[in-house]
Order: C-alpha cells, then structure tokens, then sequence
C-alpha cells in the first residue's frame, strides 16, 4: 500500500506553524531573560540607593556629633581626621578623562606628571607632549590649554592652568596646572 498525499499545501502549512511556533517560543525566552535583568537591575538600584541614604544619614549624624558643643566625643578623632583626609583628597581620574578628551589629534602626549600635596609642596599637574607634525602649532596647543583651563574637572582642582614651556622646533610643549599658593 502506497500513501498519497492529496493535500500538499496542508503538510506546508504545518511545518509553517512549527516554525513559526518555535520562533515565537525563543522571542518569548529572550524577551523573559529581558524582564528579569531589568526587574534585577531595578531592584539592585533600589537596594543601593537605600543604602546610600542610610549612609548620608550615618555621615551626617557623626558630623553632628563632631560639631555639638565644639567638644568631640570619645573615638571620634579618627571619624574627623579621615573626613579631613577625604574632602583634601586629590581625584587624578577626572584629570585624566579631561586631558583624554581635550586632547587635539594633531597633539601626542610624551608623559603626564601629578603630584599631590605634601609639606610645603603644592600639587600640580604638568602635560608634556609633541607635535604630530614635528613643528608646533600654538593654536593646537593653545586650545588645549584653554580647554583644560574650562574643564570643571580641571580647574576645581586646579584653577591655576597655563602653558609652561613650547620648543617650536623640535614640536614639544609643556602645560602647567597648579593650586593656588596656600596662606
């Protein structure tokens, strides 16, 4: 006995609905796997701004209890002495991102120095770099200062950014940020 199949199209229309069937099957797993990462990262930033709240409120009430009556209270020395430590921190990471992004391509940097403060020494910043090209182009190098000198991230640390030193013949410049002279 032989079998005949008299309707094609139904057999067509079948694996159709499979595929079609399975296509649908993995949007759904993908779009699922969608909803819990966004669900989980909500969630997370839920969590973490909680605790950054907790943590203000723990902050502000150890400053509280640093500045009452101008006394400290037993222990707290070293609570003051590390929010000292933090608010006289020197954050090079902004500099850096700000110098990267400044940057003309016609400029390369040859080396970048950072010195935090210490004893009588101020901080400062110094950018030494070079002409692509071999001869320096002021305008290049100019801009550059003068973007530094605009950058927020620059120039809340040092105000004080002003072109050092321009070797026009062998294309080498030098870029000085500084903080003011403490009193």
């Amino acid at each position: 006995m032989f079998k005949v199949n008299l309707y094609p199209e139904r057999e067509e229309k079948r694996r159709r609905a499979r595929r079609q069937a399975a296509t649908t099957a993995a949007i759904a797993v993908v779009l699922g796997v969608n909803a819990l990462l966004v669900v989980s990262l909500v969630m997370g930033t839920s969590l973490l701004q909680e605790r950054c709240h907790a943590l203000e409120s723990d902050v502000t009430r150890l400053r509280s209890m640093t500045d009452r009556d101008g006394g400290i209270a037993p222990g707290l020395e070293l609570t003051r002495e590390l929010f000292q430590l933090r608010h006289d921190r020197l954050e090079w990471s902004p500099l850096l991102a700000s110098v990267a992004e400044n940057i003309p391509s016609s400029l390369m940097l040859s080396d970048i120095l950072g010195q935090a403060a210490r004893q009588r020494v101020q901080s400062h910043f110094e950018v030494n770099g070079q002409s692509r090209g071999g001869s320096v182009a002021m305008a290049d190098v100019s801009g550059f200062v003068n973007h530094l000198h605009d950058d927020p991230r620059v120039n809340t640390a040092f105000p004080g950014v002003s072109l050092g030193s321009v070797r026009s013949e062998t294309g080498e410049f030098q870029i000085v940020c500084e903080q003011p002279l403490a009193k």
